[in-house]
This record gives C-alpha cells, structure tokens and sequence, in this order.
C-alpha cells in the first residue's frame, strides 16, 4: 500500500527548506494571489468568462515560471501526499471550469 501521509523527517526536511525561502517574496505571492483570485471573481460576475478564462490561464503560466513557486515544489517534491483535486493544464481549461457556480 503507498504511503499517504509523509513521514516526520520529510517534514522536518520540508520545513527547514521552507524556511530559507525569502519572507517577503512569499508574502508578496500570497497578495498576488488573493489580487488574482478578486479579478476572477470580478470577471465572473459580470459574465465575462472568456476573460476569466484568459486570466486563468495567464496566472498559471506565471505561476509555474514563478522563482518562489519553484522553491516551494523544490522543497516539498516525492512528499506522498493525497491529490486534492486534479490539477488541469492551462491549455484545456474552458470558461465553464473557470467561472462556475
């Protein structure tokens, strides 16, 4: 059976890479993400899907070649953790899986 869970010393490895991540790069990552989360909300509502599918696929483009990002999956790669949700390529979103209610 695989492993689920991560062991004590993967956390322990985790969390002594996460803390050499620069604090203010991470803060000003999570800024970015609420912004953008707003903005999508925003375009949703006014029924603009097209453009919230845009951006969508903007930010995960910016995402994936963001430094930080990078660290992170850096430090938390080969953790056996559950998936939460499938994680789809920018490409094949539609404004459905974007905007939805």
């Amino acid at each position: 059976m695989a492993q689920t869970m991560p062991s004590q010393d993967q956390m322990i490895k985790v969390g002594e890479c996460m803390a050499n991540l620069d604090t203010a790069a991470m803060e000003a990552m999570e800024r970015k993400n609420e912004a953008f989360e707003a903005d999508l909300k925003r375009l949703c509502k006014a029924g603009m899907r097209d453009a919230a599918l845009q951006r969508a696929r903007q930010y995960a483009l910016e995402m994936v070649n963001d430094p930080t990002m990078k660290q992170i999956k850096a430090c938390t790669a080969g953790l056996p953790m559950p998936q939460r949700r499938t994680v789809m390529p920018p490409e094949k979103l539609t404004p459905a899986d974007i905007c939805t209610p």
